[in-house]
């Protein structure tokens, strides 16, 4: 069976398949944030020796931080992953499913490590290596 680059492995467009995609890549994301916003959160509820002002603005640009360097690459990898390299199809079986769960949390772990390296090198000062 010949496959046209249009289609994924069940005939379905390429268009439907990026549609599953972004919106599991997109509950990703929104998860992630209520995760880190309730666990900031959290920290601020135990309590903290800082005054309440500055206690608020480092959460606010922690969870800033958290969302641009591990949030947003992780949730680009899981769509990525599920529409290029495991496309969703209506047909799969449980096991497929979970195969390409784990797959698109490799390739989402991959694009946080790139993201992390990058801005590390970028902060570097002109010759310094990578563990200076």
């Amino acid at each position: 069976m010949v496959m046209k680059m249009s289609t994924t492995l069940d005939g379905a467009p390429r268009w439907r398949s990026i549609r599953f995609a972004l919106g599991a890549g997109g509950s990703v994301f929104a998860l992630l944030v209520i995760q880190g916003g309730l666990s900031f959160a959290a920290l601020q509820m135990l309590g903290s020796d800082w005054p309440e002002a500055q206690l608020a603005m480092d959460m606010i640009g922690g969870l800033g931080q958290e969302i641009g360097r591990t949030y947003l690459p992780f949730a680009a990898g899981v769509v990525a992953s599920l529409w290029i390299v495991a496309p969703l199809v209506s047909e799969l079986s449980l096991a497929r499913v979970v195969v390409r769960a784990v797959v698109a949390s490799a390739i989402g772990a991959v694009f946080v490590a790139v993201v992390l390296v990058a801005s590390r090198l970028g902060s570097l000062p002109e010759g310094g290596g990578l563990m200076s």
